[in-house]
């Protein structure tokens, strides 16, 4: 888990390879799904920007052409069209921010849907590569941290450079002198914010990393809580928590310190601009050059002037993150599936004759073949089952028929139909499989149930619990069928959750069944107990059985012995132990463990 951490980090700050340009095309296209409602927001920033504009200028014009003759009218009428131009702006500015907020939401939404659809899409190597809480971490934490600095901010910042600008030509139309010493302290405000910018930016990076591994720390720790306890190590682990704790704490103090730093740096700043304007501005005003009025105007719009030019300039920093966001989730939606449909391809008909691996060969590492040359028939009806040494190629044929990969050379045929000229839904919904690790969702027992047949009633649910023997169980649950299992059925034992995905793998009522390893993790008692309800479930369809454990096969059609990628041997149980080879190996090798603690504790 630490070591997930660490490579969570190092993708985070590594260099790109879209352009800023590209990703913010990409972006874009997404924005511009709601043009309406960015052109609205476009409208009410223009407003709100006109509106922080006019605020001084109304002041200066009160001041030198109605209060300094004592123009009573005049000075009530600027004063209702400043409380008009206040309104204005109050509106605008709620506008701009909501129509902001709204558009966020919707692209954050648009993108997590996007992205999570194509993840379905994505083949099963995709995720042999891919560490589950990077994943993760891009549909959740680059989406929202692309809203806050890109959406929300590069929108604002175009608001900044309208009333930056706006602020330079009036300026600049009042006093043109006087603008150019405002404008004098420009330079040193953005060697200011580039240099706080640097900083904060790799102190940032500091704070990610170090909270990377205190979330590593607390995922490694609650995922093995029970081998901690058991070998009493809450000491050292709380030993080894504190220490990446503090090392985040003190990364944020840093962040802190140097961020406390920046704005009174801009306020200084700024203040130094101001104190320039005071002194010249005084003297003009002394030697009748400006009115009072400009020179109260000049000081209004300073104080919005020097705002905007942070802002802009804290954005470029900022919004590095916002691209590197955006590429790592740009870098999902883009990643094509390796397992992909024909345009052509046809549905596969009910499957009634045989399976044909014809000469397959196959591997996921190049030059580590895992499947040679292999070729088996599996005929309609036909219970087989494959055995052999972990890395024989036992799962890759289940993984193989399914789809989830293509073999490098040969082909699967169902009833004569190669599997890459089907469709792949109509080539999964005739195949069922129950895996060795149960998978049960975060909802009721009768939803998990129901999840291979959406469309099936209560009645039909719970008839096939029957079948398997999970309804007595079930029923005596505090809320029977409608109970939640919790994450990952943790509320149930092993043995029951094999038994739901038993129905479940029942009510979907596949032509061809798969059982990889349905067993292996349960006790010999509760296998004795599963092996009734796995003898209900092979009745009237093909099945595969994948299993270490050679006790659950003896009554199969045919058993299949792997090694290295081949077949070795092929035949029932009783033949292949008068045989002497490969087989009766593992079935004495299951035999001696089996007995080797009863022998020891005699």
């Amino acid at each position: 888990m630490g070591h997930f951490a660490r490579r969570l980090v190092d993708i985070q700050v590594s260099e790109r390879k879209m352009s800023d340009r590209y990703l913010l095309k990409r972006l874009f296209a997404y924005i511009l799904r709601y043009k309406l409602v960015l052109i609205v927001v476009l409208i009410a920033l223009l407003a709100s920007s006109a509106t922080t504009i006019a605020g001084p200028y109304l002041i200066m014009l009160a001041i030198d052409k109605y209060i300094a003759v004592g123009d009573l009218n005049g000075l009530l009428f600027i004063s209702l069209v400043y409380i008009g131009v206040t309104i204005i702006g109050y509106f605008a500015s709620y506008t701009q921010s909501y129509g902001l907020q709204w558009l966020g939401q919707k692209v954050i939404y648009d993108l997590r849907k996007d992205l999570f659809s194509h993840l379905q899409r994505l083949s099963i190597d995709y995720y042999d590569k891919q560490p589950t809480g990077q994943i993760i971490s891009k549909v959740i934490n680059d989406v929202n941290t692309l809203n806050q600095l890109m959406i929300s901010g590069l929108l604002t910042t175009i608001g900044d450079f309208v009333v930056l600008i706006g602020i330079v030509v009036v300026m600049l139309s009042i006093n043109v002198p006087l603008s150019l010493i405002a404008f004098s302290v420009i330079p040193l405000l953005l060697v200011a914010n580039l240099y706080f910018a640097k900083k904060l930016r790799k102190l940032s990076r500091v704070t990610r990393r170090t909270i990377a591994r205190v979330t590593s720390n607390v995922e490694e720790t609650v995922s093995g809580i029970e081998v901690v306890k058991a070998f009493s190590k809450e000491r050292a682990i709380r030993h080894s928590f504190n220490q990446v704790n503090r090392e985040n704490l003190e990364a944020n103090i840093k962040l802190a310190r140097t961020s406390s730093a920046l704005y009174p740096v801009i306020d200084v700043i700024s203040s130094i601009g101001t104190a320039l304007v005071l002194w010249f501005g005084g003297i003009n005003i002394i030697q009748g050059i400006i009115t009072v009025g400009i020179l109260v105007a000049f000081f209004s719009y300073l104080g919005r002037f020097y705002q905007p030019i942070m802002n802009i300039s804290l954005f470029y920093s900022n919004i590095q993150s916002a691209f590197a966001a955006s590429e790592r989730i740009f870098e999902i939606l883009e990643t094509k599936s390796s397992i992909k449909e024909k345009e052509d391809a046809i549905e596969l008909p009910p499957f009634h004759k045989e399976i044909k691996y014809d000469n397959v060969t196959f591997s996921y590492a190049e030059g580590q073949p895992v499947l040679k040359n292999f070729t088996l028939t599996i005929k309609y009806g036909e219970k087989i089952a494959i055995v052999g040494k972990t890395g024989a190629g036992k799962t890759t044929l289940v993984n193989l028929l399914l789809r989830f990969y293509d073999p490098q050379e040969g082909r699967i045929l169902i009833d004569g139909i190669d599997i890459r000229d089907v469709t792949l839904k109509s080539l999964r919904q005739q195949i069922g499989i129950v895996l060795q690790t149960p998978f049960l969702m975060n909802t009721t027992i009768m939803e998990n149930i129901r999840f291979g047949r959406p469309d099936a009633t209560d009645e039909e649910v719970i008839e096939k619990a029957k079948e398997v023997g999970a309804h007595e169980f079930i029923i005596k649950l505090p809320q029977g069928y409608n109970t939640k299992v919790g994450e990952e059925g943790k509320l149930l034992s092993v043995g029951q959750k094999q038994l739901i995905t038993f129905a479940r793998a029942l009510l979907a009522n596949p032509r061809i069944l798969i059982l990889d390893e349905a067993t292996a993790s349960v006790d010999s008692y509760t296998e004795s107990i599963l092996q009734k309800s796995i003898l209900k479930l092979m009745e009237n369809r093909t099945a595969i059985i994948i299993a270490h454990r050679i006790s659950t096969i003896k009554s199969v059609d045919r058993i299949i012995v792997l090694d290295d990628g081949k077949i070795v041997e092929e035949g029932k149980h009783d033949e292949l132990i008068a045989r002497g080879g490969i087989y009766k190996q593992l079935y004495e090798l299951q035999f001696e463990t089996t007995q080797l603690p009863t022998l020891q504790s005699k």
